[in-house]
């Protein structure tokens, strides 16, 4: 007999399922719609459970047709040799390149439990994530369309340059084989700018300052950290001393000039002096806003009203003359008189009127004549020469003005007087003051 084919089995009551002590040996083929009873499964040889829920467990399976499981399946592990085709896969989907959608079996993927090797191009759509090191070993170049973010920073070994730029125009480097130093260069011809939306800073890591500027505002220089220059919208402010080997303009601004002193007189050939220069016309000016002046020149002469204001010198229609300082060069320096404060003699600031000295000069009919001149008197005298019947009358004043009457064989006289003082030929200059 080669099946049986029965509705259902029961048991000798009809209503209990049937007991097989001995098993059922079929040869054949087992076809069940269900499975009841209190047996939870069935045994099929040696190593597969057909279960009333539909499940089969399979301790071990040679399969050598087709494998079509519609529901869940547990592989826990599988061997492969042939091919295996995936519809659908909703999770962890696998997308693989090759020929017939067939991975490579020259390799060009492979994973060995601990490195995954790329033979050929690997595209990434997504995110990369690399929890240890990422190393590129023989890669010559690296080319990325987007932005690369390197959360942890970016280190360049030593001696080895970060370009940038098509040409390479602008490098990095650090040389620790040439005394540990850096280099920034930019070979290119176009402008080189560091800048800053806020403060830009030049310094030690130690917070040692040596250049600071602040946006639309100041640039500061500095020395052992402390300032020694810094600019403002006036111009430029210098702590320390200022060496310059040249200076071009009038340098009106500047204070504190050793080449040109406070209270220091200079000869000025227009009408418009420079800034930080006062004309010398005995004016009172403030003792607070020209300090520095009034320190060189205190009350010398004139002491102002007193309190608030002291006097320049007056030097209108005058000539200078070097003190004689107990020289003789100025036979009359004893007799100077007054400069302002009281004082005279052989003092820089004192005065000496006009005066001339004994002389002699003749007349063109012959004879002579001496006569000489106080400063302090007009000298009327009347004198006559003998031979040539004439008088003169003569007056001399603080101008040197001859005043004479010839007799009628005598109608010139040669060097007569005709100005009001005694000059050497001069030119008119304002006297100036360095304030």
């Amino acid at each position: 007999m080669s099946e049986i084919r029965v509705d259902r089995f029961k048991a000798e009551d009809g209503i209990s399922a049937p007991q097989f002590p001995n098993g059922i040996n079929v040869t054949g083929v087992v076809t069940a719609t269900v499975l009841n009873g209190t047996v939870p499964y069935l045994t099929v040889g040696s190593n597969a459970q057909a279960g009333a829920a539909g499940i089969v467990t399979a301790k071990g399976a040679n399969i050598n047709g087709d494998l079509d499981v519609d529901g869940h399946t547990n592989l826990d592990n599988v061997n492969i040799s042939g091919v295996t085709s995936v519809a659908s896969l909703t999770q962890n989907r696998v997308t693989y390149g090759g020929s017939n959608g067939k991975l490579q079996d020259s390799g060009n993927l492979t994973f060995d439990g601990s490195t995954l090797a790329v033979t050929g191009d690997a595209s990434i759509s997504g995110k990369l994530s690399v929890g240890s090191t990422l190393t590129y070993e023989d890669v010559t170049n690296i080319d990325s369309v987007g932005i690369i973010t390197a959360r942890l920073g970016v280190r360049v070994p030593d001696n080895v340059y970060s370009y940038f730029g098509t040409g390479n125009d602008l490098s990095i480097r650090h040389d620790a084989s040439g005394g540990n130093h850096s280099y920034i260069f930019n070979s290119g011809a176009g402008v080189f700018k560091l800048g800053s939306n806020t403060q830009f800073i030049i310094g030690k890591t130690s917070n040692a300052t040596y250049i600071q500027a602040n946006p639309d505002g100041d640039v500061k220089l500095y020395f052992n950290n402390n300032q020694k220059l810094a600019t403002s919208n006036t111009g430029v402010t210098v702590t320390g001393t200022l060496a310059a080997t040249a200076v071009t303009g009038d340098g009106s601004a500047l204070t504190g000039i050793v080449a040109i002193p406070t209270g220091a007189i200079m000869a000025w050939p227009t009408e418009s002096i420079p800034s930080g220069f006062l004309k010398c016309q005995g004016q009172a000016i403030s003792r607070s806003t020209y300090s520095s002046l009034f320190t060189a020149l205190g009350v010398t002469y004139g002491a102002g009203d007193g309190s608030s204001t002291f006097n320049l010198p007056d030097y209108r229609g005058e000539f200078l003359r070097g003190r004689a300082e107990g020289s003789t060069n100025d036979p009359d320096r004893a007799s100077r008189t007054d400069r302002g404060d009281g004082n005279g003699g052989d003092n820089v600031g004192s005065k000496q009127d006009y005066a001339v000295v004994e002389h002699s000069h003749g007349n063109n009919s012959g004879g002579g004549q001496n006569h000489g001149y106080n400063n302090n008197s007009n000298n009327t005298g009347t004198f006559s020469k003998s031979g040539h019947g004439y008088s003169s009358n003569q007056a001399h004043s603080y101008g040197i003005v001859h005043s004479q009457s010839y007799g009628s064989n005598y109608a010139n006289v040669n060097g007569h007087v005709t100005n009001n003082e005694v000059r050497p030929r001069n030119v008119y200059v304002h006297w100036i003051i360095k304030t």
